[in-house]
């Protein structure tokens, strides 16, 4: 690549750039409309020369920009400055704050505060089933009345293991807590 096609595309690339700005400062009011239309004019000659040029490097011996290739800057610049244009303005109000800890889409479970216990260690299948659905009674659905029937059915089994009975003594101190707080 030659050197005077190398400041030809900065040239160009310049231009463009400063377009895509002026379009953002005019739309803030940085910039006054009547002003921001002649540098918009400007920027848009700039820019139309530099590719002019470029197109007469490719073809040798001529001078002059085409008609076809004056349009095709033209039509250049202005989808350039469209795209830009719908970027500034329709990608600012479709990005939405995140969430602390949250996903970027946006796209979260609703989270308690409190953390579901862990599963009971050395239960058989029927007292993990009623852990896991007071938990989900009382963390997913929000119904500490639920959760508090489950766990007291839990709690009546002869077969709990002491630690375990801990823990679910523990989780009607929660469910109750809940229950008094939502007031029902």
């Amino acid at each position: 690549m030659t050197r005077e096609r190398e400041r030809l595309e900065e040239e160009r690339e310049q231009a463009l750039r400063d377009l895509l700005a002026l379009e953002v400062q005019i739309r803030t009011g940085e910039i006054p409309a009547e002003a921001g239309q002649r540098l918009r004019t400007e920027y848009e000659r700039a820019a139309a020369d530099a590719m002019a040029r470029l197109d007469g490097l490719d073809e040798p011996g001529t001078r002059t920009p085409s008609r076809v290739s004056v349009a095709r800057t033209l039509a250049y610049v202005v989808t350039v400055l469209v795209a830009g244009l719908a970027a500034a303005v329709v990608l600012p109000g479709a990005v939405q704050p995140r969430p602390e800890n949250g996903f970027v889409t946006g796209n979260e479970v609703t989270q308690t505060s409190t953390p579901a216990p862990p599963l009971p260690a050395g239960g058989d299948a029927a007292g993990t089933a009623l852990w896991m659905r007071a938990n989900v009674e009382l963390f997913g659905r929000n119904d500490p009345a639920a959760a508090l029937r489950t766990l007291e059915q839990l709690q009546a089994r002869p077969d709990l293991l002491p630690e375990t009975r801990k823990d679910v003594e523990a989780l009607i101190a929660t469910a109750r807590r809940e229950l008094d707080r939502s007031g029902r």
